[in-house]
């Protein structure tokens, strides 16, 4: 029992000089200065939020705008086609268009035409046929030639 009362009495004691360096005035302007930054944070945090809303609002109506325009150019293309439809059916009818106008010039490229043919005979010394059975390596040869021609 009283090795109990002796440690109660020097631990009241440590504790009591514990308490006597206690700068209270200290710990109330730290925690007044910590909770000033922290509300300081939150409004910068908010204010950068704000800021951060209003640019992506103003990124999506331009996105939106420019949807908007290349629908109308895709309903311009298509013509009567494109009257009534809604724009998922104008995407499907454009992308058709799309690769049939493709198809038709890839053809129109691989069709032969001795007027064009004659006249990349005299241009260049070589028609499409001959173009077609270079290997690559001769295109590269040749375009590089065509270039030094044509450019200089």
């Amino acid at each position: 029992m009283m090795k109990k009362l002796l440690c109660l009495i020097v631990f009241s004691a440590l504790s009591l000089h514990a308490l006597a360096d206690w700068d209270y005035e200290l710990e109330a302007k730290e925690a007044a200065e910590r909770k000033a930054l922290e509300e300081q944070q939150a409004k910068e945090k908010a204010k950068a939020d704000v800021m951060r809303k209003d640019a992506e609002a103003k990124a999506n109506a331009q996105i939106q705008q420019q949807n908007k325009k290349t629908m109308a150019n895709k309903r311009k293309a298509l013509g009567k086609a494109a009257n009534g439809k809604s724009d998922a059916e104008v995407e499907k009818l454009y992308d058709a268009k799309v690769h049939k106008d493709i198809a038709e010039a890839q053809k129109a490229a691989n069709t032969p035409n001795p007027e064009r043919d004659a006249q990349m005979k005299k241009m260049y010394g070589k028609d499409t046929k001959d173009l077609m059975n270079m290997s690559d390596e001769e295109l590269e040869a040749f375009s590089k030639d065509v270039e030094k021609k044509y450019n200089h």
